[in-house]
């Protein structure tokens, strides 16, 4: 019987926890296609370059050359590879890593 399969429904939960490289998939799949984009918000008077930001100034970042960046993904960082995930797990918490926008940590 397919464990994927409970009561004739797909078991989530088996597939999240016992099919690891399914759910590394599922990550690369996201960092090579989503383009979220990221707002933020100046806190303090904060110098990004030359630009000074005020307290209260929105700011909007795509999140596309995070997930495109050579230096941290490799030479093969346009190429689908789900090993990257499951090789080094800490890029599923690593900063460059941001599928769905949340709050930083």
């Amino acid at each position: 019987m397919n464990k994927a399969w409970k009561c004739n429904q797909l078991n989530i939960k088996y597939l999240y926890v016992d099919s690891p490289v399914l759910d590394r998939a599922f990550h690369e799949s996201l960092r090579l296609n989503i383009d979220a984009i990221m707002c933020r918000r100046a806190l303090e008077p904060t110098m990004i370059g030359s630009k000074l930001f005020l307290p209260d100034t929105s700011l909007l970042m795509p999140s596309r050359q995070l997930h495109m960046n050579q230096i941290v993904w490799g030479n093969n960082y346009k190429t689908f590879n789900a090993e990257r995930f499951v090789t080094n797990q800490i890029l599923l918490k690593y900063y460059f890593y941001r599928f769905f926008v949340g709050e930083v940590n």
